[in-house]
């Protein structure tokens, strides 16, 4: 399948609140026929219920995923809640979208992402992966 519409290279770091009806993700709270590759968020999701809210997608519609992590620890999402729901390919959301805790984040780059594009130290990004053509703080 073509996309219209594709993230990659992205990701989140800040908190996510919502309603109990919200679709809530770390990185994306909606979305359908896109797709997503070698992205992550580490904030908190709050709010929501665990049917719409995932550490990295609330609600994902006929979309395909490579290669993304969200932090079990910060995020409040448990390993088996990357995603609140999936229609179209439940498989592949299960296999491209990992939980990794906190210390695995801040240790090495997240398998997969390309050390030309990423870069991690312990004193940018609070230690978790950034984009090497952003400029660092």
């Amino acid at each position: 399948m073509v996309y219209e519409s594709f993230v990659q290279d992205s990701y989140a770091t800040g908190v996510v609140t919502g309603g109990t009806s919200a679709h809530l993700g770390g990185l994306v709270g909606d979305i359908f026929g896109a797709g997503i590759a070698s992205s992550y968020s580490v904030g908190a999701v709050e709010g929501g219920t665990d049917r719409t809210r995932g550490g990295l997608v609330g609600k994902i519609n006929l979309s395909e995923f490579t290669t993304n992590f969200w932090d079990i620890n910060t995020s409040g999402e448990d390993a088996h809640h990357g995603y609140g729901t999936c229609k179209g390919n439940n498989r592949n959301c299960r296999r491209n979208i990992t939980g990794l805790t906190t210390s695995q984040f801040l240790s090495n780059l997240p398998a997969g992402f390309d050390p030309n594009i990423w870069g991690e130290k312990k004193n940018i990004n609070g230690g978790y992966p950034y984009l090497l053509a952003l400029p660092q703080k």
